[in-house]
């Protein structure tokens, strides 16, 4: 999908992508200072901004990635307001799960998208191969938060959010 029909047939998920890019770039050119970090047991400003900071580039461009392809997936299947509402409950969910749960500083927009992907795996699930395959991604990219320095918490908090959402949101 080009960016016009996105912006089209998507708008959140563009304005989503929008917000991750001027985040950083705020944050690397440092009119917020350093990118926004969530410390264990605290639940200040970093808690919540946390998702939308990142590293560098790379941790940027993997995370958007994901975003690109599976957030305007589930925005034109579930429409932009029951969207909306699943992006804020998974933000939530990560929020709480990182200050409960939480022991080491975490950040960048991972957990949120190890969450759609498992929504949408379980949603796609039983139509044709795409449920199991985001399964798979899901399952890799869970082992990759056992690689140092990036949060197995915020990987795992997200898969489980997705599907506690999804198995909410089937009913509502």
């Amino acid at each position: 999908m080009d960016i016009v029909t996105m912006l089209q047939r998507a708008p959140l998920s563009v304005g989503i992508i929008m917000a991750n890019l001027i985040v950083f770039a705020l944050n690397h050119l440092s009119v917020l200072g350093a990118p926004y970090i969530m410390r264990p047991g605290r639940l200040d400003a970093g808690a919540w901004l946390t998702h939308w900071s990142h590293l560098d580039w790379w941790h940027l461009g993997m995370n958007l990635l994901v975003f690109y392809q599976i957030g305007p997936l589930l925005e034109l299947r579930l429409g932009p307001l029951r969207f909306g509402v699943l992006m804020i409950a998974l933000w939530g969910l990560l929020v709480g799960f990182g200050y409960v749960f939480g022991r080491n500083p975490s950040l960048g927009f991972s957990g949120i998208g190890l969450g759609l992907m498992t929504f949408a795996a379980l949603a796609l699930w039983g139509r044709g191969d795409v449920g199991q395959e985001l399964l798979t991604w899901v399952g890799l990219n869970i082992v990759i938060g056992f690689l140092p320095g990036v949060s197995l918490l915020m990987h795992a908090a997200g898969a489980v959010s997705g599907a506690l959402l999804w198995g909410v949101m089937r009913f509502i």
